[in-house]
């Protein structure tokens, strides 16, 4: 059997689409699956990876230039020599992280890289910008070209890389697997559901501001995970309010049934938002789909096309949470259920399907 290693700088466990590549090529190849934690998968080798955070000498290392001395730190070059014990015949690189060290380790294997979303422009922050972009915007211009194959998320961030970099990634959303559900009955208290990490960055706070703006039919519930202090300022600041709450997560695997009790399924970013933020189809919003909710989203750009094109929903002209309110406000029980059954019929479309059947293609065409 042949054998492929998948790595990817995340919780593997908690990370779905990573996760999903592992649980559809385990049956067909020898997999290893390489990260922070183990995604405990029956028959698949796990080798840890550590996390790392920046110091200041190397943020003003990666300032000066000095890009390859920062990249190839201690634990890395550690990862390398435990994944050249082992030869592969396929590599799966998830994040530009993983990128270098797989070059390095590849030993003649064909590399896949799976660049999720577009890495010099993660984030609007200051500071990320004044120490990051420039390294971010080098390891792209460096590594990408030496991959086999490219997947990334969305069009407009597909037509980034082709712009800036001469890569032309082939698409590979973040879909959710397709679940047998029917949407539920909409009652007279109409539930609408966040679900997702909480981070200021994500505007996470502008859920529960837009909550004030609702009328008493609607309830808001937030499911987040995140940094602790962060979460501890919804939930006060959700206190404030009549009708929203911040409630426990439940595991990946349960997400969708659970959520299939709501009736909305609501994300709105900020108008700061990073490139990234503005053309990201996120995990969420193929969930939402697949637990067969209404939805209702800002203007970001690639979801406010997707629900549109499959009427599935409410899309605001602004980043406004009173404006997207207002437009939930308007909605009548009978709608929120017709654009239910809407996400129903989709459901059998926007799911992983056509993703694991191009990421299979990609692999047993550069295997053969």
């Amino acid at each position: 059997m042949q054998k492929i290693l998948i790595i990817c700088f995340s919780n593997l466990k908690k990370d779905p689409r990573v996760y999903r590549q592992i649980i559809n090529l385990k049956d067909d190849y020898e997999v290893t699956a390489v990260g922070l934690n183990d995604p405990e998968i029956d028959g698949v080798k796990f080798v840890q990876a550590e996390k790392h955070k920046y110091t200041r000498k190397e943020r003003w290392l990666l300032k000066l230039g000095f890009y390859e001395q920062v990249y190839w730190k201690n634990e890395i070059t550690e990862l390398k020599e435990k994944l050249l014990q082992e030869k592969f015949d396929l590599i799966i690189s998830n994040d530009i992280d993983t990128l270098p060290l797989v070059i390095e380790a590849a030993q003649g294997a064909k590399i896949i890289y799976d660049a999720h979303e577009y890495y010099p422009e993660q984030t609007n922050n200051f500071v990320w910008k004044f120490f990051h972009q420039d390294y971010y915007n080098y390891l792209c211009r460096k590594y990408m070209k030496k991959a086999d194959a490219v997947f990334s998320v969305s069009k407009p961030i597909i037509n980034e890389y082709r712009n800036n970099f001469d890569i032309e990634p082939l698409l590979y959303t973040n879909a959710a697997e397709y679940y047998d559900l029917k949407p539920s009955e909409t009652g007279d208290k109409i539930k609408i559901i966040y679900h997702g990490r909480a981070a200021g960055i994500r505007g996470t706070d502008r859920m529960i501001e837009l909550a004030k703006h609702l009328d008493d039919r609607f309830t808001l519930d937030l499911m987040v995970i995140g940094d602790h202090e962060y979460i501890k300022m919804l939930v006060n600041k959700a206190k404030k309010t009549s009708n929203t709450k911040v409630i426990l997560p439940v595991t990946r695997e349960d997400l969708v049934k659970y959520t299939n009790n709501y009736d909305i399924g609501l994300y709105l970013a900020k108008e700061e938002s990073s490139f990234n933020v503005k053309n990201m189809l996120p995990n969420k919003f193929f969930e939402y789909i697949q637990a067969r909710l209404m939805l209702a989203i800002g203007p970001t750009k690639e979801m406010a096309r997707i629900t549109k094109e499959y009427d599935l929903g409410i899309v605001s002209e602004k980043f406004d949470p009173k404006e997207l309110a207002e437009k939930i406000n308007s909605l009548t029980k009978e709608q929120v259920m017709y654009y239910k059954n809407q996400s129903h019929k989709a459901a059998k479309e926007l799911n992983s399907e056509n993703n694991i059947k191009s990421l299979k293609s990609v692999a047993k065409n550069l295997l053969k």
